[in-house]
């Protein structure tokens, strides 16, 4: 089939890729989690593959669910609703264990996993059509296939933590698989070099020997636990540097923790989210960013975003990252700290936060926490931006994060057996 059709407008686009997905409609299987196309094989087994034929569509079908789709004919609107209730649908039943279209267990090296990126797109930019409506036991079998926490703050900011994933012998693996966290109004950056800046080290822990300025971010897993409130993972970013890390989603941001092991003297920069340094003529002024000690924060009129040592002699700084590194964004900004430590045995902690659904924000100023007596930073123009700051209190076998009313136990005598 040729289509042939002038392109001036996302609606345009809309009606080309309903033209593309409609003649897969009758292929799909009764339960709609997986596509079935033909008898072609592949070096994976037939199962993966029609959940491959699932997953691929999404790519097209996530960016449409994000928006109302306006200005679009009922028909048209209709034919959108009908994908969202089938996709949904394969969605829930492709993760039912108990269900005869289940996806099955993903092991190393699964194309399962490969997939899965798709649906974690369509998670983060349609949240209200394929994660909202499930009930939690459905969301709870979602999540334990791609081994993540999901939170959705009240902005309407998706963010996605997830731990076990690696893959090799493909692409920027890292980048697409191994940052603690990923977010729907940030995206994520994709290393071009080994300095700070074309590294674009958002969202992840980067290390160098000490003065070579040769950055790394973790390559590989180890092992890891998922909880409902936090996640534990193990791995080496270089050799003789091993992290034992704990994410803890908060209802703000998220806070981690870092237990490094280093037999050598090295520098280490914790990122947090990359944010656009422009937006519809606008563009990013020096007063509209500030670091002071541990804390650093980019407050826009399209967002804010920033980066605060909890624990140890971290050294705030904003990276500016090189073009054209984030997947969303030509020009962005890393809110990252920044240490050196010697070979020994420590811990440090970090607390980060970002949101673009703030659209007012017209000026910044961070409050002293010792003067003021108070953990937020406070915006001094009409509009404020108030962050509460965690509070972290390590023992000898356990972590203690205490925000707002939450009060959240990480228990470290228990080793991670997966």
């Amino acid at each position: 089939m040729k289509i042939e059709r002038e392109i001036y407008t996302r609606n345009d686009v809309v009606l080309l890729l309903l033209d593309w997905l409609r003649p897969l409609k009758e292929h799909y299987s009764q339960g709609a989690a997986r596509l079935v196309i033909g008898d072609t094989a592949s070096h994976y087994s037939e199962r993966a593959a029609h959940m491959e034929g699932y997953a691929r569509v999404l790519w097209g079908l996530g960016p449409l669910f994000a928006s109302k789709n306006q200005a679009l004919s009922p028909a048209v609107l209709s034919e959108i609703a009908s994908w969202k209730k089938l996709v949904r649908c394969g969605l829930v039943n492709g993760t039912d264990p108990a269900h005869e279209e289940y996806w099955g267990e993903i092991g190393d090296y699964d194309q399962r996993m490969v997939e899965m990126t798709a649906i974690v797109n369509a998670l983060l930019l349609s949240p209200d059509t394929l994660w909202e409506p499930l009930t939690s036991a459905q969301g709870r079998r979602l999540l334990e296939k791609p081994n993540m926490i999901a939170v959705h703050e009240k902005s309407g900011h998706t963010l996605l933590y997830p731990a076990g994933q690696h893959a090799y012998n493909f692409g920027n693996v890292q980048a697409k698989y191994q940052k603690f966290v990923y977010s729907n109004q940030f995206g994520f950056s994709v290393q071009r070099g080994s300095g700070l800046e074309d590294g674009a080290f958002d969202n992840t822990l980067a290390v160098t020997a000490a003065d070579e300025h040769a950055w790394h971010m973790r390559n590989g897993e180890g092992r890891y636990e998922v909880t409902a409130q936090y996640i534990r993972m193990e791995y080496r970013l270089v050799r003789g540097v091993a992290v034992e890390t704990v994410i803890v989603p908060l209802k703000k941001g998220h806070v981690r923790i870092h237990f490094i092991q280093a037999d050598i003297e090295a520098e280490y920069a914790d990122g947090g989210f990359a944010i656009r340094t422009e937006r519809e003529g606008q563009e990013m002024t020096p007063e509209m960013t500030c670091t002071a000690g541990g804390r650093a924060c980019c407050v826009f009129p399209w967002g804010t975003a920033g980066a605060v040592c909890l624990k140890g002699a971290g050294e705030a700084r904003i990276v500016k990252a090189f073009p054209n590194t984030n997947l969303m964004y030509g020009s962005t900004v890393i809110p990252t700290v920044c240490y050196r430590m010697g070979a020994g045995t420590y811990w440090i902690a970090d607390y980060f936060y970002g949101d673009e659904a703030n659209r007012d924000i017209t000026n910044r100023d961070i409050t002293n926490r010792d003067k003021a007596n108070e953990n937020e930073y406070s915006g001094s123009g009409n509009s404020k931006d108030s962050v509460e700051l965690p509070q972290i209190i390590c023992q000898s076998e356990a972590v203690q994060i205490v925000y707002q009313s939450e009060r959240i136990t990480v228990s470290r005598a228990v080793p991670i057996s997966r």
